[in-house]
């Protein structure tokens, strides 16, 4: 019994223990007797927070993060009807939304560490973003970009890119935007150039201005016109005296990545 009731004082709160010590001295209790006591009384209060975890675990488990308002709203009368202090709450969702925050955002199959990404949309700094991205991506691809490297890009990490981008942009950067986009120009998620449908999706997202392919400067963007991966658009001269890059490759990367995010939401 000895053994059981330290492993309950070990768990207490300071302000618990500090009342415990206060409920002991006023009673002139043996201090067994007295965490006896406090345990009883603490048992509805530990039911009611171990109600509240588990209801917010299986929110999230059943695929409700991040937390939407109507679920925000289901969550605040559940502490209600609990009677659960807002401090409680608080104490008990922050280990469990910072677990459910590093596996929806964070995740990579390749070992990519994606919090320069998040800090840098958290700030809103879409041009480093954009910059970060290549960077990010040019890793995991080891420098060759092609349409089917890009068509099997590692869901894990392209589906932790995309959600970065369209939640700190508020829905209006991504590649899944882009994607929405280019299918509506009446594109093809197969990899394949389908020039009317690229130029009407240049014209849409800001790329193309007056028929003649552009990038923004300015950084006041349209819809959709991020990520550009700005680094990948600059044209390089190959050893053998060819050149890479420009918008000849940017319609692949569009059109591969659309195929990818199709297949990944599979």
């Amino acid at each position: 019994l000895i053994q059981s009731l330290d492993s309950i004082y070990d768990v207490l709160t300071a302000l618990e223990k500090i009342r415990l010590k206060q409920f002991q001295e006023e009673l002139e209790l043996p201090e067994a007797d007295a965490q006896q006591i406090l345990s009883e009384e603490q048992e509805p209060f530990e039911k009611a927070r171990n109600t509240y975890r588990d209801a917010l675990r299986e929110l999230i488990s059943a695929g409700h993060y991040p937390i939407d308002k109507a679920t925000q709203a289901e969550l605040q009368q559940l502490s209600q009807e609990l009677q659960l202090p807002k401090t409680e709450v608080e104490e008990i969702e922050q280990p469990i939304l910072q677990d459910a925050h590093k596996e929806y955002f964070l995740k990579s199959e390749k070992g990519i560490d994606y919090s320069k990404l998040q800090k840098l949309l958290q700030a809103r700094d879409w041009q480093a973003a954009d910059q970060e991205t290549y960077e990010v991506m040019n890793r995991i691809l080891e420098g060759k970009w092609s349409s089917e490297k890009l068509m099997n890009f590692p869901c894990v990490d392209l589906l932790s890119i995309d959600r970065l981008w369209v939640t700190y942009s508020d829905g209006q950067f991504g590649f899944s935007v882009q994607k929405e986009i280019y299918l509506s120009c009446g594109g093809v998620a197969d990899g394949q150039y389908y020039e009317g449908a690229w130029e009407k999706f240049g014209d849409a997202v800001g790329w193309r201005n007056n028929g003649s392919w552009t990038f923004n400067k300015k950084w006041d963007l349209p819809r959709g016109h991020l990520p550009v991966l700005e680094e990948y658009s600059v044209w390089r001269e190959r050893k053998d005296g060819g050149w890479d890059g420009g918008i000849f490759f940017r319609r692949v990367l569009v059109s591969s990545l659309a195929f990818r995010l199709v297949n990944c939401s599979r």
